[in-house]
């Protein structure tokens, strides 16, 4: 499959509005390609598996809280 980068011109935005220092800047770029290798190599937690069962205990604990109420 292919990645998409959403909210590129928002991050923009906010780096002008909010005076991002070039040291935070890069330091959220490196995290970035990192995040990008990632998803590349399917790496937790990008493997499809893991979604799913990360999803799974998501909805289970989504319905205990529901119980509780």
């Amino acid at each position: 499959g292919k990645s998409i980068i959403l909210d590129e011109e928002e991050y923009e935005r906010h780096g002008r509005e909010m005076g991002y220092s070039e040291e935070l800047k890069e330091a959220i770029e490196k995290g970035m390609k990192r995040v990008m290798v990632d998803i590349r190599l399917r790496n937790s937690p990008f493997e499809h598996g893991e979604i799913w069962k990360l999803y799974e205990r998501y909805l289970k604990q989504v319905g205990e809280d529901r119980e509780k109420e």
